[in-house]
């Protein structure tokens, strides 16, 4: 039987495969992460390049975008 990934895992590899990025909405509704920016944070102290990229839409409310610095 197949463990599922920790959040922190879950997060790197939809990094590593999505080169959009990843928004919070996303991480809560497909990888069931809640809380991305405590994860981007754990990630980064691990020694993870990951950026964060204001997007500010004409309509709606502004979101950040994560991406890994490649």
């Amino acid at each position: 039987e197949k463990k599922p990934l920790s959040k922190k895992a879950a997060v790197m590899k939809y990094l590593e495969t999505h080169k959009k990025g990843l928004t919070k909405a996303d991480a809560a509704e497909k990888l069931n992460v809640p809380n991305l920016s405590a994860v981007i944070a754990a990630l980064r102290k691990e020694g993870a390049a990951i950026v964060c990229e204001k997007v500010t839409p004409k309509k709606g409310d502004p979101y950040f975008i994560y991406r890994l610095d490649v």
